[in-house]
């Protein structure tokens, strides 16, 4: 659906609703833009990051991946090695938010070394998909300590605050720290800006597929009538 398709059901939705939005009430494009911005995000959050755990929000990301096919994205990432505390030679992080377009993560593999259990060769490197941890209890026993030596056939994965990744790996396997050769990342990216021009941050047709524009049109004037229609009304209300 075009931009102009989704302002003029807006538009008619809210006359529906109530006929002073025809003239007396009648929005500009820029707050209908704003709210079906709103929308698209909210939209995103409500119908494929609901779950109750990263995991079965990254399984249901794979099962509708036809509907967000256009915001699927890969990159590589550089890995820096972590030099101290209980993950110092066996954990990597790295910076999901790099891509700057970053919202969900959905896979990613490590280009690693290893010397035993499959080895890749000296100075050979080869990639690896990331296993993602349920709990930090399963991190705990992985760590290489000196009363524990585990072999860790994938890497796993944590998550951190500011969209930080930590891998870690057993004392067998290193991982690739060259710029951008590190790790590979499958992520669901933030959509572009619903706008009236298409240019590298915007663009005049919802990047969603097309069986949920509509859906989100109809989000959009929900939340102006419910929401942003009434904060705005409370702004206006003069001070006692």
């Amino acid at each position: 659906m075009h931009i102009t398709e989704q302002l003029y059901e807006f538009q008619r939705l809210l006359e529906q609703i109530n006929p002073e939005f025809e003239v007396k009430e009648k929005l500009d494009t820029d707050t209908m833009l704003m709210v079906l911005n709103i929308a698209q995000l909210r939209f995103i959050n409500q119908q494929y990051l609901n779950k109750g755990s990263i995991q079965e929000n990254i399984e249901f990301l794979q099962k509708r991946a036809t509907d967000l096919r256009n915001i699927i994205k890969r990159t590589t990432l550089t890995a820096t090695a972590i030099s101290a505390g209980s993950y110092s030679g066996i954990g990597y992080t790295a910076n999901l938010a790099a891509p700057g377009d970053f919202l969900y993560y959905i896979r990613s593999d490590s280009n690693l070394n290893r010397t035993i259990i499959q080895p890749t060769g000296s100075g050979q490197y080869a990639w690896t998909n990331n296993y993602v941890a349920k709990s930090y209890d399963e991190v705990e026993k992985v760590l290489t300590t000196p009363f524990n030596k585990p072999i860790i056939r994938e890497p796993l994965a944590v998550f951190e605050a500011s969209n930080v990744m930590i891998l870690i790996v057993d004392s067998y396997t290193t991982i690739n720290t060259a710029s951008n050769a590190g790790i590979a990342l499958t992520y669901l990216a933030q959509p572009k800006y619903l706008g009236l021009a298409d240019t590298s941050t915007t663009t005049t047709s919802c990047e969603l597929a097309w069986q949920t524009h509509e859906e989100i049109v109809k989000l959009a004037v929900e939340i102006y009538t419910r929401e942003y229609k009434y904060l705005l009304g409370n702004l206006k209300q003069p001070k006692e």
